[in-house]
């Protein structure tokens, strides 16, 4: 079983996304930013808020990777991360693209990084940042004053 790190960011975030698209404009972007407690039981709720937003603000992509990878960053956080916990979403519009692209970043107050691994064969766990590895179009890792912020991203048509 290899493990790596995940790709560390530098503190601006992943490249290509607006520091706050709040700020572009309500054409332009939306974001919505969620304090979470340390408790497994979240996770459930996170996946519906999640799906709700999303389809609240209409987003094109692929709703239902979203809400997987959302789930396994959070779950990641509470697991192996320390609390507070907080999900921030953001999705921006590129009109000259004709582009969305949608950034979840997930907090924690631990500084210790995470490594994504080759899961078992019929292991149980290992899975989660593979899978977000293989469905985002990029994800990574930044340290952050309260610890860490794992990301990714994803682009869909608009």
């Amino acid at each position: 079983m290899s493990a790596e790190h995940l790709p560390l960011i530098p503190a601006g975030g992943p490249t290509g996304a607006a520091a706050d698209p709040g700020d572009a404009g309500h054409d332009r972007g939306r974001s919505v930013c969620w304090d979470l407690p340390a408790e497994a039981a979240i996770v459930r709720k996170v996946r519906a808020m999640t799906r709700t937003t999303l389809l609240g603000w209409r987003y094109p992509g692929d709703v239902h990777d979203v809400v997987l990878m959302v789930d396994e960053l959070v779950a990641n956080a509470i697991t192996h991360g320390r609390g507070p916990v907080q999900l921030r979403l953001r999705v921006t519009r590129c009109g000259s693209e004709r582009r969305v692209t949608l950034v979840a970043e997930v907090a924690d107050a631990s500084p210790d990084l995470p490594c994504a691994r080759e899961a078992e064969h019929l292991g149980v766990h290992g899975r989660g940042l593979w899978i977000v590895k293989h469905l985002a179009d990029a994800f990574g890792v930044r340290p952050s004053p309260q610890g860490k912020v794992v990301w990714f991203s994803l682009s869909s048509p608009a």
